[in-house]
């Protein structure tokens, strides 16, 4: 009965310690850059396809979040690996999705 009892105030505190996140929802399609930014990739966990692109402005101490779907109004897919930009375009190596 004890165990019972300790796992049901278990459960409850868990469910009740979860809080969803609500990110900002004055975000662009188009990400505004400057001279002294970063980009972020943001691998993602492992078959939940929930990799994404940031962008850190250091001049203004502003994040744009997930800059790849606001862009091309689709998910990135699944472990982000690796980003590089040619040409002014990024291209990003995803693992577990098979894009490029």
């Amino acid at each position: 009965m004890k165990f019972i009892k300790y796992s049901l105030f278990a459960y409850i505190a868990l469910m009740a310690s979860c809080i969803k996140d609500n990110p900002d929802e004055n975000t662009t399609d188009k990400v505004v850059t400057s001279d002294n930014g970063v980009y972020i990739l943001n691998e993602g966990n492992y078959l939940f396809g929930n990799a994404s692109v940031s962008y850190y402005d250091a001049d203004k101490s502003t994040l744009q979040e997930d800059i790849f779907n606001g862009a091309n109004k689709r998910a990135l897919g699944d472990v982000a690996q690796s980003m590089t930009i040619a040409n002014n375009k990024a291209y990003v190596v995803v693992n577990n999705s098979g894009k490029i």
